[in-house]
């Protein structure tokens, strides 16, 4: 609305000059300078809302491609962990299992595990020891994984890491994860979460 009102000022001030100068030869110096000033002033002003709102929209753009990109893997992961069928690392951070991911008649040992990374941290997803995947990045919490043993537990899980008599009685699994594309928590921090029973222990 400043810019408006701006430019409508430079107009006028424009006709009033125009006025002035019907009876002389030309604009003075002076005259040719404030116009000049003016219009740099209203140039800078457009140029400075068009480049916050490009910056505005590409924050936007960024973060939703992020919620997608994360909710995919929640999902991903879900469809492995809910085939679960035994655990050999249950901690806050790491998860191991045997799960029959390809639908054949072995099992595979999967890996999901953070990695810390220029201030904030990668889910990473290993199957049978081979290579790493980076399933989300840009997380900021390191307590992704939560452990109930019925539905009785406390909201946050039981305490981690998990013995093997508990790993034998899990049976919900919940997954937390924030993401902040700037690597420390802030207002623009994604917080997604869900809860996994397993198949084969409920």
């Amino acid at each position: 609305m400043k810019a408006v009102w701006k430019v409508m000022a430079a107009i006028r001030y424009i006709q009033a000059i125009n006025k002035r100068a019907k009876g002389q030869k030309g604009l003075t110096l002076v005259e040719l300078l404030i116009v000049l000033l003016f219009i740099s002033l209203i140039v800078a002003l457009v140029s400075t809302i068009f480049l916050s709102s490009s910056r505005t929209s590409e924050d936007v753009i960024d973060m939703t491609r992020s919620q997608i990109d994360a909710r995919l893997a929640l999902y991903r992961m879900s469809k492995d962990i809910r085939e679960a069928g035994s655990f050999s690392i249950a901690d806050a951070g790491h998860i191991s299992f045997l799960s029959n991911i390809d639908a054949d008649e072995d099992y595979e040992e999967v890996d999901y595990y953070l990695q810390s990374e220029e201030g904030y941290y990668l889910l990473v997803r290993t199957v049978d020891g081979g290579s790493q995947t980076t399933v989300i990045s840009h997380l900021v919490n390191n307590d992704i994984f939560k452990y109930f043993l019925d539905i009785n537990t406390p909201e946050n899980g039981i305490e981690t890491p998990l013995s093997s008599e508990d790993m034998d009685s899990i049976k919900l699994i919940g997954l937390d994860v924030s993401i902040d594309q700037s690597g420390t928590p802030g207002p623009r921090t994604m917080d997604l979460d869900t809860l996994i029973a397993l198949r084969n222990r409920i």
